[in-house]
């Protein structure tokens, strides 16, 4: 898939100096954006805007393509084995996986061309798509062209990001069904699902300081079931937001897809029963909520038994209430012999990432309160793979020194 080679080169490399390299060189870099919170107090995030981005928006050319569309993932679907799901496909073109990690700048990528691929419904529900210029105008631009051609476009944003509400009308002004959401519950979700058969999660918000400059982690998931699930939570969030709603996924294979309140209860097994390794990257470690502490004893715990357990923190440079968050958590697992680390300050760590031997998990939420009981949030869990793996030895080996007590 020639969106998911781009700018990866450093995959291929034999040894991970060399992926730290890129790392900070090709992903760090840019204005120090984005954090979250609109609520003002100890357990939410704090939003600031790019003001600057570096001009690397795409052109779109007569029919409204943003990229090569060459590659028609909708024709050739695997399923959870890797199996083929018989669809017709072109012979020069290698079936989709089930599921690809899609960290950093590739999301911009991603996002483009499954937009670019729309057929009939694309469902988005955002914490923030601040569409002033970059990339993420174009997305706006994408989204009116798909609704003027006949696919349906709904969007739902967060209402308490303000500048979320010129998006909207922009939106709507050009045929797309957008609203902002009417609840006291955070919609936190970073989720695109386009007809049912590709479903994007993770932590990437359509900004452009996310989209340019952020560490962030997410899935493309193709397996049917999984798909098809996500779906129906975007469905239901779009008919009533003032509700939680669990995916209690129950369909067959290795995809896990969760959402709202669900991440203790489908995660937290896979952190008891790591015999091997448990890495973690988080922007938002609040261990004053009982939850997030619970999570915290829980690495402690497995580190106490043998198992190679890393946390690497975001070190903000400027919203000082989530460094202390973070401070007081490094401090509490540094006390329990987990090796943690602060990214550098002058890049935003994004992700909400966590490895164990088996698996890997996604999510949008962050480990506080507010993401583990109270948001509307989106995650997914797939089997152990190697490309999030180097992604996370890159970035700790690359941040700073480890906690020392």
């Amino acid at each position: 898939m020639k969106w998911l080679n781009d700018k990866v080169c450093a995959w291929c490399a034999s040894f991970v100096g060399v992926l730290c390299a890129f790392l900070v060189a090709g992903c760090g870099g840019g204005p120090k954006i984005l954090g979250y919170d609109a609520y003002d107090n100890n357990d939410v995030e704090k939003w600031v805007f790019d003001t600057s981005t570096k001009d690397e928006s795409r052109g779109h050319d007569s029919d409204g393509s943003f990229i090569d569309t060459s590659y028609d993932w909708s024709s050739d679907i695997t399923d959870s084995t890797g199996q083929s799901d018989g669809s017709t496909s072109s012979d020069t073109q290698a079936p989709l996986l089930p599921y690809e990690f899609i960290p950093d700048r590739q999301y911009r990528d991603a996002l483009f061309s499954v937009l670019s691929h729309a057929k009939q419904e694309v469902l988005m529900l955002e914490l923030e798509f601040y569409s002033d210029k970059g990339d993420v105008a174009n997305i706006a631009e994408k989204l009116k062209y798909l609704a003027s051609s006949g696919v349906k476009v709904r969007v739902l944003v967060e209402r308490d990001v303000q500048e979320n509400s010129a998006t909207v009308q922009a939106l709507k002004a050009g045929g797309a069904d957008a609203r902002l959401d009417n609840s006291k519950i955070s919609l936190h979700t970073k989720l695109v699902v386009v007809d049912g058969k590709v479903a994007l999660v993770g932590s990437t918000n359509l900004s452009n300081a996310s989209l340019l400059y952020n560490h962030e982690a997410n899935y493309l998931i193709t397996d049917h079931d999984a798909v098809t699930a996500i779906r129906q939570y975007a469905l239901n969030v779009l008919e009533n937001e003032n509700r939680l709603y669990p995916i209690g996924f129950s369909g067959s294979g290795d995809i896990i897809p969760f959402s709202d309140g669900e991440y203790t209860d489908v995660v937290m097994p896979n952190i008891e029963g790591a015999q091997e390794k448990v890495y973690v990257v988080m922007y938002d470690f609040n261990t004053s909520a009982e939850p997030a502490y619970t999570i915290a004893q829980k690495l402690i715990d497995a580190r106490k038994r043998g198992v190679d357990v890393k946390v690497l923190l975001e070190r903000s440079n400027f919203d000082q209430n989530l460094t202390r968050r973070n401070q007081e958590a490094m401090s509490l697992l540094c006390k329990g012999g987990v090796p943690t680390k602060f990214d550098s300050a002058d890049v935003t760590t994004h992700a909400k990432l966590l490895i164990t031997e088996k698996v890997v998990v996604v999510y949008s939420g962050n480990f506080n309160q507010a993401g583990l009981e109270e948001n509307h949030e989106t995650g997914v869990i797939v089997p152990y793979d190697e490309k999030a793996v180097i992604y996370f030895e890159g970035l700790f080996q690359s941040a700073g020194s480890e906690c020392t007590m």
